[in-house]
């Protein structure tokens, strides 16, 4: 019987990932996974610079974005 995957294959190179908002899902889901996987964040960006500034720090990530440009 075959038996369905029951995980995905990582990828061999993960692209730079940066997150545009730091508000609850970002902070309780898409960062805790992302930790959890071995992905590093390299950026985080939110309208509420204080917020991004905060939610960086609890997650080391290293770049703190002021605008989307």
């Amino acid at each position: 019987m075959l038996r369905p995957k029951q995980s995905p294959d990582m990828p061999l190179v993960v692209p730079p990932i940066v997150s545009i908002g730091a508000g609850g899902i970002v902070q309780d889901a898409h960062l805790p996974a992302y930790q959890k996987a071995g992905f590093k964040v390299h950026g985080l960006y939110d309208l509420d610079l204080q917020k991004a500034t905060e939610l960086a720090k609890r997650f080391a990530i290293p770049k703190v974005y002021s605008s989307l440009d």
